[in-house]
This record gives structure tokens, C-alpha cells and sequence, in this order.
């Protein structure tokens, strides 16, 4: 009995150690990570989510643009995150958007779901922002979109599929 308390003891002292390492690392990272349950999915890549203290936030998901919700495959993207709603997942955030919305990263059962909407062809790479994630995740999610292109998938069975950035900058545009 005194073995046990005495190895529990031991391994509870390192416990703390082990959580001010990693929050120091993202820290100096400036990412957050926060747990959550996903309230309702937006569009192809914004979702309203809980956190565990009952803020309730919207997260621009971080490094993919996925068609407006009135551009062709709009909904569609949005479907493919149906599977999200009620799901609890962790969020990695970034910063804030000038809507106020979060950015940031969102892992389901430890998948990175950005790189999911890509990867099936629901998302874009959003290059204009490539330059603030990490070399690894980077290269990812462009394989990711290149593959997508070539097997056709999602938006990509259009042969010219109209950016959402692009999309957004017609719509200003027009009367």
C-alpha cells in the first residue's frame, strides 16, 4: 500500500511540470487550446462553439477559405462539417479576425478538421495567410489541396471553381 501512494505521489509532483512547460510553449507560440463543443456549423469553415467556462464564440477555422454559403458547393461544405454539431473538440486558437471572430485550429479525436475540408476537396488552401502557419502544417495542407484538384474531389469536379475570396470581391462589386 505505502509503494502505491509512494509512486502515485511521485508522479503526481511531475504532473504540474509537464502542464507549465506546455503552456509556456504555447505561450511563446501564442496559441491557446481550448476545449469545446461545436453549437452549430456556420458555413465550410466557421462554426459557433462553447467553450468549457460557457463562452460561447465563433471560430474562423484557420488556413482554409471553403465557398460562401450562396457560391456553388457552399453547402456542401457546410454539410461536410455536420458531423461536428455537438461534437466536443479541441480548438488551437491564433488570434482574433477583424469581425472578432477566433481563428484557429480544430481537432476532432486529434484530426486536424481544416485539413479534413481540404483534403476532400471542400476548402482551399488559404495562401494569403500561409506564411503564419507552421513549414509541416503548411506543406500539408497544400499536398492536401493538390491532391484534391487532381482526384477531382468536391469542389474540384468544377473545372474552374470560383475562389471565395474572388467570390467575396464580386459581391462587393455588384449593385
Amino acid at each position: 500500500m505505502q509503494t502505491r501512494v509512494k509512486v502515485c505521489v511521485f508522479f503526481l509532483a511531475f504532473i504540474p511540470l509537464g502542464c507549465q512547460q506546455a503552456t509556456a510553449a504555447q505561450q511563446s507560440s501564442g496559441i491557446k487550446t481550448v476545449s469545446a463543443v461545436v453549437d452549430r456549423v456556420i458555413d465550410g469553415d466557421t462554426l459557433a462553439v462553447t467553450d468549457s467556462r460557457a463562452r460561447t464564440y465563433h471560430l474562423r477555422m484557420a488556413g482554409i477559405d471553403a465557398p460562401e454559403h450562396n457560391q456553388p458547393y457552399g453547402q456542401e461544405a457546410r454539410d461536410a462539417l455536420a458531423d461536428l454539431e455537438g461534437a466536443k473538440v479541441q480548438l488551437l486558437l491564433s488570434k482574433h479576425d477583424r469581425y472578432g471572430r477566433y481563428i484557429g485550429i480544430v481537432k476532432l479525436n486529434g484530426a486536424d478538421v481544416c485539413l479534413r475540408q481540404i483534403r476532400h476537396g471542400w476548402a482551399w488552401h488559404y495562401k494569403q495567410y500561409a506564411g503564419t502557419q507552421p513549414p509541416e502544417l503548411r506543406s500539408q495542407y497544400t499536398a492536401a489541396e493538390i491532391s484534391a484538384r487532381q482526384h477531382h474531389l468536391g469542389l474540384w469536379q468544377d473545372a474552374n471553381p470560383i475562389p471565395p475570396w474572388e467570390f467575396r470581391r464580386q459581391e462587393r462589386k455588384s449593385p
